[in-house]
């Protein structure tokens, strides 16, 4: 039984041929001949010129085509090759910058690590507490403002006493916040 495959690939071999030998025709030849030979033809049914001559083909033509169809190189040889010509690489007047984004990278990276909370417990100040702090701080009040009384104008004391007298104040009225938290000691 015949399929004909020998036939095509008969005809295959021969179109790869015809088509090398076109190839070889336009690379080059010697001595700037014309590669197609004198300018003298004929006309083909369909209008196209088929030339005719002779034309002197450039020997390093067979090696050019013989080059192109080698077969391609092995990864291995492609990885050898590009190592050896540094590509790949960064360039060194690119290594600060390159530094630069990694270390920014590891910023990164350590900022989205979750940070560790402190361990110190808060509870809300009971009305209780609010009020023994209320009457121990009158009472530093009135202590210095009858040490501020009997103080000398323009003394050194006296500047003092008015300093504690501010802050003693000042306790007094973050004591009337409705919410005060403090540290729970156990």
């Amino acid at each position: 039984m015949y399929d004909g495959t020998d036939f095509h690939q008969q005809h295959a071999a021969s179109r790869v041929d015809a088509i090398i030998l076109q190839a070889a025709s336009h690379v080059g030849t010697v001595d700037g001949a014309n590669p197609r030979g004198s300018q003298t033809g004929r006309r083909r049914p369909g209008g196209r010129r088929h030339l005719q001559g002779s034309s002197k083909l450039n020997p390093s033509a067979g090696v050019e085509i013989a080059h192109i169809l080698s077969p391609q190189r092995c990864s291995s040889d492609v990885r050898a090759c590009l190592e050896k010509h540094g590509f790949g690489r960064v360039p060194p007047f690119l290594h600060r910058v390159h530094a630069k984004l990694d270390a920014e990278q590891e910023y990164i990276i350590t900022r989205d690590k979750p940070e560790e909370v402190p361990k110190s417990i808060v509870r809300l100040q009971s009305q209780r507490e609010k009020d023994e702090l209320l009457r121990g701080l009158k009472l530093q009040f009135q202590r210095a403002t009858a040490s501020y009384i009997k103080e000398l104008p323009q003394s050194r004391a006296k500047l003092e006493l008015e300093e504690e007298i501010a802050r003693i104040k000042k306790d007094i009225t973050k004591l009337g916040e409705p919410y005060i938290f403090v540290a729970d000691d156990g």
